[in-house]
């Protein structure tokens, strides 16, 4: 399984400690916060929210695995693209080529997903260009989107993780053919498309007034950046009760707009009614994953919404999935192999649902004042953490989730760092936890420093190179970098080999095989092994010439 690898300066807000960048003191990056949930890579029923605490919260997803009122439903769980299948059977599902099947650990949910390769400036073919990757079209009179039929509420939603957000990139296209009441025939469309890393979402004749069918059109537009490589839910949904046509990402509306007669609430609806020839596409120009696409009559419950239970004491069933939810952090980058994570702390809470729909947020704390490092809740809901290091960015089955306690001393050591946080309810299944920050503070394993006083003396097809051990103890060998222009080591000439040439632990080395007369420079780096070659910064540059001897 290969993982998105993020440097820490980009996975959250990196701190350093004393003596600034090149310090070898403990540095800290902070995951959520400030920071937001960048880091975060996969998610498995978490979700993020706002409005609880300062910062956005992860917390355990609310919304029912199976919802009433689905007539759409594409999990892309099955094993190949040509038997992907509309779950409801009100549509046919024709894929291209273009679109590929991927296993559950590139998913969002389930056990699969959808990738679909044919973005702006994708290399494919010509023919491959003109077909469409995914093309949804109804087979019976029951679907909502088949002929002559006139919407209420309905929802549509997607979980995306794009490759690039390229301007133009198409997401969706539905496209119809309406008879009006002169005779004629108007094109009616929903387009979602990519406009400066945010989704647009645009409708064309798609809204229409049952009193004189004058149509309307509306137009949505995302206000949180869809970020390449990092997996987004988005949801268009139209409640015919007040004409609102609501676009949400990640469960927060971003975009709202009522389709009535004055554009506000309180007057005549428009509502969609479908022409002939109703075909959706996904994916006409994207590249990028997409998992779980839904469309539904009704509006899902939000992510962290309460469920309404009704009066008094009913209860339609847990709030929460009693297994939890998990996510991970993409492997984040300390810089150095052999880098030390020094101790992982967290600042979490409870959120606690009334059955008359009040909640409570227990105040946050950081490590457990017992110092065990269990968040565990008198509920008896829980957080766990897991972290796992490797000196690659994909390390297969050799690196191992280990259990931590927060606060608690470590010594996983690695480049690269990992972690895995659990998230469970309590035991009635109606409370969640919740996670606002983790902060990971790690040693930086630095390379050595360069060698000193460096010299050459040029002779005739050679140069002898000589230069001073530094300081640093752990040293195991020494690189010789050259080349016949400053600055850019990219020499071949040598009969020792191309630059740069392993000195092994010496301190100096006879460099055969130059051409004389051309002026070659020369750098120097010292290296320790920390699991691979881990080369430090560049000695001073030093040049020389080499020139036939005069007998």
């Amino acid at each position: 399984m290969k993982t998105r690898v993020l440097g820490p300066a980009l996975a959250g807000v990196l701190f350093f400690g004393s003596g600034g960048l090149f310090a070898l003191g403990e540095r800290t990056l902070i995951i959520g916060g400030e920071a937001g949930w960048s880091a975060v890579e996969t998610r498995r029923g978490v979700v993020s929210s706002t409005g609880y605490r300062p910062h956005a919260v992860l917390l355990l997803d609310s919304s029912p695995a199976e919802e009433a009122g689905i007539d759409l439903s594409l999990s892309f769980d099955e094993d190949r693209p040509d038997r992907f299948s509309d779950a409801a059977g009100h549509y046919a599902i024709m894929v291209s080529p273009r679109v590929e099947s991927v296993p559950g650990s590139y998913a969002r949910a389930g056990s699969g997903a959808a990738l679909f390769t044919g973005g702006p400036g994708a290399l494919v073919s010509t023919a491959a260009r003109d077909v469409d990757p995914l093309v949804i079209t109804p087979v019976n009179a029951g679907a909502l989107l088949a002929r002559d039929r006139r919407l209420t509420d309905f929802t549509l939603e997607f979980w995306l993780r794009p490759v690039n957000m390229e301007t133009g990139g198409q997401i969706l296209y539905w496209s119809a053919v309406r008879a009006v009441p002169d005779g004629a025939n108007e094109a009616q469309w929903i387009q979602c498309a990519a406009s400066r890393d945010r989704l647009e979402w645009t409708f064309h004749n798609f809204f229409a007034s049952s009193r004189d069918d004058r149509r309307l059109g509306a137009s949505l537009t995302g206000i949180s950046p869809v970020t390449p490589g990092v997996w987004s839910r988005h949801q268009v949904r139209f409640t015919a009760a007040t004409g609102s046509l609501e676009y949400l990402v990640n469960g927060v509306t971003e975009s709202l707009v009522y389709l009535t007669s004055t554009g506000r609430e309180g007057a005549e609806v428009y509502t969609p009614i479908i022409g002939r020839g109703s075909r959706m596409v996904l994916g006409g120009r994207y590249s990028g994953f997409m998992d779980e696409f839904r469309f539904y009559s009704g509006s899902p419950a939000d992510p962290g919404a309460v469920v309404d239970r009704g009066a008094g004491e009913q209860r339609r069933g847990r709030k929460y999935p009693p297994a939890g939810g998990r996510f991970e952090t993409a492997f984040l980058d300390m810089g150095e192999p052999g880098s030390r994570v020094v101790t992982i702390d967290a600042r979490a809470g409870l959120l606690r649902n009334f059955l008359d729909g009040r909640r409570e947020v227990l105040p946050a704390f950081f490590t457990p004042a017992d110092e065990t490092g269990r968040f565990d809740f008198p509920d008896a809901s829980a957080i766990r953490f897991f972290a796992r290091t490797a000196d690659t960015p994909w390390p297969g089955s050799e690196s191992v989730w280990r259990p931590i306690a927060p606060g608690a001393a470590l010594d996983l050591r690695g480049r690269y760092v990992q972690i895995g946080v659990e998230l469970y309810p309590s035991g009635d299944g109606e409370n969640t936890p919740w996670l606002e920050e983790i902060r990971l503070v790690w040693l930086a394993n630095a390379p050595p420093r360069p060698p000193v006083r460096i010299n050459a003396v040029a002779g005739d097809g050679v140069v002898e190179l000589s230069w001073s051990a530094g300081v640093d103890r752990h040293v195991d060998g020494y690189l010789v970098y050259y080349g016949t222009e400053s600055g850019e080591y990219f020499g071949t000439a040598a009969r020792a080999g191309a630059s740069p040439i392993n000195a092994g632990k010496r301190t100096s080395l006879r460099i055969e095989g130059l051409s004389n007369g051309v002026l070659y420079y020369f750098t120097v780096s010292a290296y320790d092994s920390s699991g691979t070659l881990h080369a430090g910064e560049f000695s001073r540059e030093v040049s020389a010439r080499p020139l036939r001897m005069i007998e």
